[in-house]
């Protein structure tokens, strides 16, 4: 998988050629970026698997996990992450935008697997939101920021079998950024879907997602997946 590496740059000045100033993300965690990793641990759920973080450089990478025995499971897992949230609920969400995965055919079945953009937020909130309420440190943003700016969906990947979708951040040039030009075009769809074929059903221990997110400057890596 690529990830999208959140640099000492600005994001719209990757390569730091342009003269746009570093981004000094270390003072705005209380303890440092690393900080991240000791809240993930303290406040994740027993059935999340939090690995330690990884130093790349100016990179620093997250990675959270949970497995599931079968679709029933990853539902109740996923609920239960949507509820963690203080400003969320599972019930705030219509069928259409939670996960759904349909098996149709007789001998060869097809595997069906939906989920809107907006129920993957959902079940990332309750760390954005704690991270923001309890380490975030505004310093000299105070006033311009808010919970929102400090996150962004930059990575989407779902996997079923051998059949995949995958939308990535990416830095175009060419998109506009108030006057100049120049911007990381993040996460875009608002409805993700896949299908597979398997003459077996056992043979959806290929289903896995994985979700980027890019929190102050750090990678936050969110993966599922079937046993």
């Amino acid at each position: 998988m690529i990830l999208y590496r959140y640099s000492n740059y600005k994001p719209d000045d990757p390569e730091g050629t342009e003269g746009k100033g570093a981004v000094l993300n270390d003072k705005y965690i209380d303890g440092g970026v690393l900080a991240i990793y000791t809240w993930l641990e303290d406040n994740s759920p027993s059935f999340i698997t939090v690995e330690p973080a990884e130093v790349d450089g100016y990179h620093r990478y997250f990675t959270l996990s949970y497995d599931f025995d079968d679709f029933d499971d990853f539902l109740d897992k996923y609920e239960q992450l949507v509820d963690l949230s203080p400003n969320l609920s599972w019930d705030d969400f219509d069928d259409s935008e939670k996960p759904s995965l349909e098996i149709e055919g007789g001998l060869t079945k097809t595997l069906t697997f939906s989920e809107s953009k907006a129920i993957v937020e959902a079940s990332l909130d309750w760390a954005i939101d704690g991270i923001w309420n309890d380490i975030y440190d505004e310093a000299d943003l105070a006033g311009f920021v808010t919970k929102a700016d400090i996150a962004v969906l930059a990575g989407y990947t779902v996997n079923i079998g051998e059949e995949s979708i995958e939308e990535l951040s990416y830095y175009d040039p060419d998109a506009e950024d108030g006057d100049s030009t120049g911007a990381m075009v993040y996460v875009e769809s608002n409805e993700f879907e896949l299908s597979g074929s398997f003459t077996n059903t056992g043979l959806i221990v290929g289903l896995s997602i994985a979700v980027v997110v890019v929190i102050g400057a750090g990678v936050f890596v969110f993966f599922k997946f079937k046993k």
